[in-house]
C-alpha cells in the first residue's frame, strides 16, 4: 500500500491505490512501479510504502519527496452583448465565463463579474474591450488550490436593439363617401433590420409616405436602420358609409410587430340629387317619356348602385288641357348616398293647328278688320315670329311675339291690294304654320 497521493501497478499500466503480488508460498522477484496519483492535489507527498502478508512481519520502503504543482487555469469572461439603453448589474453566482485548463473533468460553478465602461444604460453603441473582469471562481467540483488561475477580462458590445418604434397617434377622422379624408399622422422608424417595414392599416384605410400617394400597404427603410419616417393615413374615397377603428400593423421580417390605434373615423352618406326634367307638350299629344338627370354620383357610380329602382310620374293625361302640370321622381335608395329629389314641369300648350288664322282683312280705315288680327297667337305662343312674304318671296313684315297685328303697310306705305304668303313660328319644337292671306281695299 504506498502513502497517500500515490498509486502502484506491477505491470507500469494498470494503476490503483493498493496491489497483490503472487500467491501463498515462495513469490519471485516483481518490479512494483509506484506515481503520483492524477487526481492528488497540489502539494509534497512522502512517506513508506508497505508490504504486508498474513502471519508474516510488515515490510516499509521509504520514498522520495514528490511534489504535485498546481496546473494552470485560465477563466475568460465572455463577451456581451448589451442593448443600447440597458444597463448590465455585476455581482457573485455568474456563469458567463469560458474556462480552459480543468482537469479530471472537473467544474466550476460560478465566478464574481465587475463591469465597468459600457455597462450603464447611457453608454454610447460600440464596443468597451477588457471592460468586464472575472475573479473568486467557486462552486462545483474543482479544487482552486489545484489551479494556477489566470483571469482575462471580457469586453462589451453596447449594441442598438433590433425593432420597429412608432411614436404618435393618429386622429380620428370622418369625411363623405367619395371623398378621402384629411390624413392623421404618425411616426415609425426601425433598427437593425433585415427587411423594410411594412404598414398595414385596418379596414377603410389608407397609408401614404409623402401624403400624395396612398395604398392598402406600404413599405419603408430597408435593411439596417430606418429613419424617423412620417406616416398619413386617412379614409378611402371608396370606403363604404360607416364607423371605421383598429390597429395599423407595422412588420418586419425577425422582429414584433409594432401596432398603432386607429381611432373611431366615420364616412357619411355623398349627397345625390335626382332631378326630374322639364318637359313640354302640346295638347292633345301623348304625353312624352319622363326622364331624371342626377347629380352627385361618385367612384364612377351609376344608376347601377340604386337598391330600390326610382318612380316618376306626372299628373298629366293626353286631354289635359293648357296649363303647367308637376313631375314627380322618388322611390330610390342607394347605401352610400342621401337621396334629394327634385320634382320637374310638364308644360301642356296650345297646338299650333289650333290657333285659327284668317285669311283675308281689309285695311280700309273703316275700323272693321282693318289690320290682320290672329285669335290666341300671343297668347299660346308669346315668342312667336310672323314674317310675310310678296309673291316673289321678298319680306314686307316680321314680328317677334306679334305684339301689333299687322296693318297692311310695308315701311309705313300701304302695300297694294292681292295675296300675300306668310310663315309663323310659333316656338322651337313646334310645326311652322304657312299659308296665305289676301289684303283687299
Amino acid at each position: 500500500m504506498p502513502p497517500a497521493g500515490f498509486e502502484v501497478s506491477t505491470d507500469n499500466i494498470n494503476f490503483s491505490n493498493t496491489v497483490t503480488v503472487g500467491a501463498a508460498g515462495t513469490i519471485a522477484s516483481t518490479t512494483v512501479y509506484i506515481r503520483l496519483s492524477q487526481t492528488a492535489n497540489a502539494g509534497n507527498y512522502s512517506g513508506n510504502i508497505v508490504l504486508s502478508s498474513n502471519g508474516a512481519a510488515n515490510v516499509v520502503v521509504a520514498t522520495a519527496n514528490s511534489v504535485v504543482n498546481p496546473v494552470p487555469l485560465t477563466i475568460t469572461a465572455n463577451n456581451v452583448n448589451k442593448p443600447f439603453g440597458t444597463t448590465l448589474t455585476g455581482g457573485p453566482g455568474s456563469t458567463a465565463f469560458s474556462p480552459f485548463g480543468l482537469q479530471n473533468n472537473e467544474t466550476i460553478g460560478s465566478v464574481t463579474i465587475t463591469y465597468t465602461l459600457g455597462a450603464a444604460s447611457t453608454d454610447p453603441p460600440g464596443f468597451y474591450p477588457g471592460t468586464i473582469t472575472p475573479g473568486n471562481a467557486t462552486g462545483g467540483t474543482f479544487n482552486p488550490g489545484n489551479y494556477a488561475i489566470s483571469y482575462v477580462r471580457g469586453g462589451i458590445s453596447v449594441v442598438v436593439p433590433s425593432g420597429i418604434t412608432a411614436t404618435g397617434t393618429p386622429d380620428g377622422s370622418e369625411t363623405f363617401y367619395g371623398t378621402p379624408s384629411s390624413p392623421g399622422t404618425f411616426n415609425v422608424s426601425g433598427s437593425n433590420l433585415s427587411a423594410p417595414i411594412t404598414i398595414t392599416p385596418p379596414a377603410g384605410f389608407e397609408v401614404s409616405s409623402d401624403d400624395i400617394n396612398f395604398s392598402s400597404t406600404i413599405t419603408v427603410g430597408g435593411s439596417g436602420n430606418v429613419p424617423n419616417t412620417t406616416i398619413y393615413i386617412r379614409l378611402a374615397a371608396t370606403t363604404p358609409v360607416g364607423d371605421y377603428s383598429g390597429n395599423i400593423v407595422m412588420s418586419s421580417n425577425g422582429v414584433p410587430d409594432v401596432d398603432v390605434n386607429m381611432p373611431n373615423s366615420t364616412v357619411h352618406p355623398a349627397s345625390l340629387v335626382m332631378a326630374a326634367d322639364d318637359q313640354y307638350k302640346f295638347q292633345g299629344q301623348p304625353n312624352p317619356v319622363l326622364t331624371i338627370s342626377f347629380y352627385g354620383f361618385v367612384n364612377n357610380e351609376d344608376q347601377s348602385v340604386l337598391t330600390k329602382p326610382t318612380t316618376i310620374s306626372t299628373t298629366a293625361t293626353t286631354d289635359s288641357p293648357v296649363g303647367l302640370y308637376p313631375i314627380t321622381v322618388g322611390g330610390a335608395e342607394a347605401a352610400n348616398y342621401t337621396i334629394t329629389f327634385l320634382p320637374g314641369t310638364l308644360t301642356i300648350s296650345l297646338s299650333p293647328t289650333s290657333v285659327q288664322i284668317p285669311n283675308a282683312f281689309t285695311p280700309n280705315g273703316d275700323g272693321v278688320n282693318d289690320v290682320w288680327n290672329i285669335d290666341k297667337l300671343t297668347d299660346a305662343f308669346p315668342q312667336c315670329l310672323v314674317s310675310i312674304y310678296t309673291r316673289s318671296g321678298s319680306l314686307i313684315f316680321q314680328s317677334r311675339g306679334y305684339p301689333v297685328p299687322w296693318d297692311g303697310t310695308n315701311k309705313g306705305s300701304p302695300v297694294p291690294f292681292g295675296t300675300y304668303y306668310y310663315i309663323i313660328d310659333p316656338q322651337p319644337g313646334a310645326p311652322e304654320l304657312s299659308g296665305y292671306v289676301a289684303v283687299i281695299r
